[in-house]
């Protein structure tokens, strides 16, 4: 049998990714034995635990929602850094989200996969003002500057900028800079989206972490280091402090699972 047209090649499908194993969790279909792997045993209820499920679904309900209020109040542009593969039905992409309240807004889905960028880009023929490009987390300079990023999103007017399910991959140090450097260039009015995976239970996280080390390694961060991160970036956190994602927030929409998911979002306010 040949190599599934939609892998580009070269690609070593033996490894799992984080974003089909993530794609695995809300139900979707792109997964590959490496990838299904790694799902089952985060999942086991022996050697992982069941609720990573609530957590990733709890995760998607919050970025559909936390979108949809930013542009409601009239943000029109969106960059989803680490974005992933495009959710499953039910659930909504981010320029879908967006779409509902500012028809034309324009997203940018940034991620250094090469299968999340072969399915993004796929949207790019029947959705304009919708674009992708490869970049890494840790070089915002790098993604601010390429040039899908700059045919899409203006500096001079207000943008959200997403790091959803993402910034656990990071020492917290590091995230607070990346989050403050693609801020940096947005003017008032602008906005982050922060969620992260944060696990209490000592026992439980060495399980989930051994399960998942084979697709990457993960910090466990604190909600203080969160609250830092927008800090450093100028941003005031919305509802006043980060909390869990699928029960606090009084955005619109269902509150979804609460899961061990904290995040929240932060506005530039004037100085």
């Amino acid at each position: 049998m040949g190599q599934d047209p939609r892998i580009p090649e070269g690609i070593d499908m033996s490894r799992p990714s984080v974003a089909r194993v993530y794609d695995c969790l809300l139900g979707g279909k792109s997964a590959v034995p490496a990838d299904r792997e790694v799902t089952e045993r985060i999942t086991d209820p022996v050697r992982g635990w069941p609720g990573v499920r609530d957590m990733a679904v709890a995760n998607r309900l919050f970025v559909g929602r936390a979108v949809g209020w930013l542009a409601s109040r009239g943000i029109g542009q969106f960059l989803d850094v680490g974005s992933g593969l495009p959710p499953p039905a039910p659930y909504v992409p981010v320029h879908v989200a967006a779409r509902e309240h500012v028809p034309d807004a324009r997203v940018v889905y940034v991620d250094r996969d090469p299968v999340v960028l072969s399915a993004v880009r796929s949207l790019q023929a029947t959705e304009p003002g919708v674009a992708a490009t490869g970049g890494d987390l840790t070089r915002p300079h790098d993604v601010l500057a390429s040039s899908v990023v700059r045919a899409h999103i203006s500096t001079g007017e207000p943008a959200a900028v997403l790091f959803c399910g993402i910034l656990h991959y990071l020492p917290a140090a590091r995230a607070r800079e990346v989050v403050a450097a693609f801020l940096e260039p947005f003017p008032e009015g602008s906005a982050a989206v922060i969620s992260v995976t944060r696990i209490e239970d000592q026992a439980l996280l060495g399980r989930l972490a051994g399960g998942y080390a084979a697709a990457a390694s993960w910090w466990n961060h604190a909600r203080e280091d969160i609250a830092g991160w927008f800090g450093a970036a100028g941003l005031t956190v919305v509802c006043g402090d980060v909390g869990p994602v699928g029960d606090r927030w009084p955005l619109p929409g269902p509150p979804g699972q609460r899961g061990f998911m904290q995040g929240g979002v932060g506005l530039k306010e004037a100085d």
